[in-house]
């Protein structure tokens, strides 16, 4: 098992990890503000990450409830060797589907944990061969749904992944962090 990232990766994360940590703040701030609760059905939702698309890349999601507290979802990111943080030649991309649990029951809102399934292909140093093979996680997740009718999302979360066929290395485990805003679609009351 190998654990290697660039200076220029673990400052982007810990970057990514003070802005999840301010919005969690923000968007409990604004959910306590709430007066009443909102028995709107959610649909679905979409969502991207502001961050990835400053910083030269994108990552969007979709989320759709199965059940009160089971959602399935997807996820993919994906940042070319000619992203702001990365150096030529680096390079990261995943897609996973997502099988979410709510505890509470309020799908897709508050606390999740999800187990994931996908595949990353990714270069940490352009000296590196190009790593690339099928992944499995786990995630522990928060969203807000805001507004009156709550459908603006804002979603926090981190977890690992376990790259479980890598072309010539060991297996390598490659941490998620995850900011999201987006929108929920309404279902049928």
């Amino acid at each position: 098992m190998s654990f290697r990232m660039s200076v220029r990766t673990i400052r982007a994360y810990l970057v990514a990890g003070v802005a999840l940590t301010a919005a969690s703040l923000v968007g409990t701030a604004a959910h306590a503000q709430s007066s009443r609760p909102s028995d709107n059905s959610i649909a679905g939702l979409v969502s991207i990450n502001p961050f990835a698309i400053i910083l030269g890349g994108i990552n969007a999601e979709g989320e759709m409830p199965l059940s009160s507290d089971i959602s399935l979802g997807v996820a993919g990111t994906y940042f070319p060797g000619s992203a702001s943080f990365f150096d030529k030649g680096e390079h990261y991309g995943t897609f996973d589907a997502k099988l979410h649990f709510y505890p509470q029951e309020r799908t897709p809102r508050g606390f999740s944990v999800a187990l994931t399934a996908g595949t990353v292909s990714y270069r940490f140093s352009k000296d590196d061969e190009l790593t690339s093979g099928a992944t499995l996680g786990f995630e522990a997740d928060y969203n807000w749904l805001m507004g009156r009718n709550e459908r603006f999302i804002v979603g926090t979360g981190l977890g690992v992944r376990r790259v479980l066929a890598s072309g010539n290395k060991g297996d390598d485990i490659i941490p998620a962090l995850r900011f999201q805003i987006g929108y929920a679609f309404a279902g049928l009351r």
